[in-house]
């Protein structure tokens, strides 16, 4: 029941992390 939850989540997180990345000045490979 919990992993539904647990993987959007984790997706969303994964996607706020690459958001991040490729918006970071210093070009997103750090």
């Amino acid at each position: 029941a919990c992993i539904f939850a647990t993987s959007i989540a984790m997706l969303m997180a994964v996607s706020l992390d690459y958001w991040f990345r490729t918006r970071s000045p210093w070009g997103g490979k750090g």
